[in-house]
């Protein structure tokens, strides 16, 4: 069976590739017209460098990933502010930790 070249590229980059070939490809057609193929291309490779998705035990098949419309997921450290906001309380025991007056 041949796939488009964009799906071929869905599939060789999921780190997770079991649940069938088949069966992702007919999810993957189905999320196409609502989507984008750029758009779910470009949220696998987010959530690959965030960590998101791996190839444990707990990363969905790629089906799963698809169906779920999981490409809408907001990958970790993708937000304007990259480290968390912390309290003046927490800002003080860091300081005195570091020997420095508070």
């Amino acid at each position: 069976m041949e796939y488009e070249e964009e799906f071929e590229m869905f599939w060789a980059t999921y780190p997770r590739r079991v649940g069938g070939k088949k069966h992702t490809h007919a999810r993957w057609r189905k999320a196409i017209p609502e989507a984008g193929a750029e758009v779910i291309l470009e949220a696998v490779k987010a959530q690959i460098r965030s960590g998101q998705l791996d190839a444990g035990q707990y990363t969905p098949y790629p089906a799963t990933w698809i169906n779920q419309g999981r490409w809408e997921d907001e990958a970790i450290g993708a937000s304007e502010e990259s480290e968390p906001s912390i309290g003046e309380g927490t800002r003080n025991i860091i300081n005195i930790a570091k020997g420095r007056a508070v």
